[in-house]
This record gives structure tokens, sequence and C-alpha cells, in this order.
């Protein structure tokens, strides 16, 4: 059972799945699950790191995704965050924060 993962709600309906925890092993993954098909996709865009117990927020103009912290693989707290791009499909690491954060609350604001 994966669990740990992060979601966020596209545009267009459907969830992507983020990362997460299966048994033992953190993943990398980044899924699609089609609600009006009942269908989930993996995307072919893995994380630059396996992670759980992180965030993951979409920006408001919709063009970047945002996974934050979490924990790695071997059980350490992350401090590192990636950057996908919808537009070129890709993930990146940007600057990390300056302490390690798990299980924590982000939102995005909007003026």
């Amino acid at each position: 059972m994966l669990q740990g993962h992060s979601s966020v709600l596209t545009p267009d309906g459907s969830i992507l799945i983020l990362g997460g925890r299966h048994d033992d092993t953190c993943s990398a993954q980044m899924l699609r699950f089609d609600p009006s098909q009942n269908t989930i996709i993996d995307l072919k865009s893995p994380l630059n790191q396996p992670r759980s117990n992180f965030h993951a927020i979409m920006t408001r103009d919709l063009r970047y995704i945002y996974v934050v912290g979490g924990l790695s693989d071997n059980g350490q707290a992350l401090a590192s965050i990636e950057k996908y791009d919808n537009f070129a499909q890709r993930w990146d690491l940007v600057s990390p924060m300056n302490s390690k954060r798990v299980k924590f609350a982000a939102c995005q604001i909007i003026r």
C-alpha cells in the first residue's frame, strides 16, 4: 500500500500522485489518476529523489509543481525542493530550504 505520498489536482480534473512509500522503499513515481476513466497512468517523469511525507503544491499559473522536504529512502529528513515544469515535462532541483521538514503543511498565497 502506498503511503506518505502527496497529490495535486490538475485543471482537467485528474489527480497527480507523487512519491510516497511502499513497504520500506520510497518512490519517485509521478502517476496520473483520471477519475472519469478510473485509470492510473505512470507518467514516466520521476522525481529526482525518492521521498515520502513531503508536500506538493501547484503554482497559480498551473505551470509548476513544487515538491518540498520529506523523508529520503533511508529515513533522513530532507531540505531539498524540486520543481516540475508542466510545459517541459521535467523535474529540476532548486535551492533547498534552510531547515529540513517532514509531515508539514504548505499552501499557495494568492494576492
